[in-house]
């Protein structure tokens, strides 16, 4: 759902899941800083999911799982959230 929130110009910080580090998915220290630039279409089967090209601190491009990203902006989040829940979606129906 992060996915359908996110904006290109966003401000997240990654952190990578015990899960993921666990199987050798260790791309770089969690805690890291990065701006969404845009965002790659993958799909799996019938279903496509939006994952946030970003612009790491460090100045490498990376394209990661919004499952791992946190926006910064909280109250920014939560506003995006509560218009979020108000608009009818597919998968609710």
């Amino acid at each position: 759902m992060l996915d359908e929130l996110l904006h290109a110009g966003d401000e997240v910080i990654i952190t990578i899941s015990r899960y993921n580090r666990e199987w050798g998915y260790n791309p770089f220290p969690d805690g890291m800083k990065a701006v969404v630039i845009g965002f790659a279409k993958t799909y799996s089967g019938t279903t496509s999911h939006a994952w946030p090209k970003l612009l790491l601190e460090n100045g490498r491009e990376h394209t990661e799982f919004c499952g791992h990203l946190e926006l910064i902006n909280k109250a920014e989040y939560r506003r995006r959230y509560e218009r979020w829940l108000k608009e009818p979606h597919k998968s609710r129906e």
